[in-house]
């Protein structure tokens, strides 16, 4: 299994910085890294692939170490994901940690169709019946 080392950052998509800006600034996410990882959790919950990579542009967060006590789950999920949609295997860490990223771009996607109009207790009470 391939594990995040921690020198790589994750990143979004320039199109959704100023959403996650939003909602970290409304308070329903105190991090956009939150928001990237409600996305990765949507995505795979929901059998959404990971976004293309030519689709996006990359807004760098954090340093990967930033996942905390989250890190060995997220890896061993993408993994178990990308083989479950039958795509390949992260064999490196960038490869792993482009994975998570466009996986959780695809997730905050929806989520962002999903919540639009919604105002920060609404948001949060969709996240809290997830």
């Amino acid at each position: 299994m391939v594990h995040l080392q921690g020198t790589e950052r994750l990143f979004i998509s320039e199109d959704l910085i100023g959403y996650a800006d939003k909602l970290t600034e409304d308070g329903v996410f105190s991090r956009r890294l939150d928001l990237l990882l409600m996305g990765f959790s949507h995505a795979v919950t929901n059998e959404i692939p990971p976004v293309d990579a030519s689709e996006i542009t990359r807004h760098e967060l954090t340093r990967a170490v930033s996942l905390g006590d989250h890190q060995l789950p997220v890896e061993a999920v993408a993994q178990w994901y990308a083989r479950k949609l039958d795509q390949e295997v992260p064999e490196d860490e960038h490869e792993l940690l482009d994975f998570i990223c466009r996986t959780g771009i695809a997730g905050v996607r929806k989520l962002q169709e999903k919540w639009e109009g919604r105002s920060k207790s609404q948001i949060q009470w969709s996240i809290l019946k997830q």
